[in-house]
């Protein structure tokens, strides 16, 4: 099954990727005008995040919300075959402060937003830092899919850890120097009390 599901999506990664936009644009099309995916759960949403915003506004946040969206599952999609060289040439990284709090010898815990594509973050901070590079992330449902995920991630070698597993990984190496790098809703962790001392 495995390969069923790698292979057909390899061969697809190795489109350039201004050919996964066009085509991500024919996606987003599809989802917001004609299947309508989670329309009406991203308009209430974004009515109680911005009431004070008209429906226009509101929509064309919602327009841009779906876009981004799309645009991310064709960057990760490219990430399958993507080599490092080429990836690195659409982002830079500035480590000094990293490189500094390496030598205190502390762990380090970064927490991204979802308004970008964290792969980015993931290949080019377990490739370029200094610190082990810890990536928290929730297993997906499909084992395949989560195999060709974590495959994906661990290519540049970031450490991943599933969420559910986070509290016992780091009892267990919290004297080590790690950096860890989590892009889920925070309520995943609070259910995992951690006691550091």
């Amino acid at each position: 099954m495995y390969y069923l599901i790698f292979i057909p999506l390899y061969l697809i990664s190795l489109l350039p990727l201004r050919l996964l936009y066009f085509f991500g644009d024919g996606i987003y099309a599809l989802l917001y005008y004609v299947i309508g995916y989670r329309k009406e759960v991203v308009m209430g949403n974004l009515a109680i995040a911005f009431p004070e915003k008209s429906i226009e506004e509101r929509t064309r946040l919602a327009k841009s919300f779906y876009h981004n969206f799309v645009d991310t599952f064709i960057e990760t999609l490219k990430f399958i075959s993507w080599s490092y060289e080429s990836a690195s040439k659409r982002f830079e990284t500035d480590l000094s402060g990293l490189e500094a709090a390496y030598t205190t010898g502390k762990n380090i815990h970064l927490i991204g937003l979802h308004n970008f594509n964290w792969e980015f973050v993931n290949w080019g901070l377990a490739k370029s830092s200094k610190y082990p590079f810890v990536g928290i992330y929730m297993p997906v449902g499909s084992k395949p899919i989560d195999k060709i995920i974590r495959n994906m991630r661990a290519k540049q070698g970031t450490i991943l850890i599933p969420a559910t597993d986070f509290r016992n990984h780091y009892l267990r190496n919290k004297k080590i120097s790690n950096m860890y790098w989590e892009s889920l809703p925070t309520k995943v962790l609070e259910n995992q009390p951690m006691h550091t001392g």
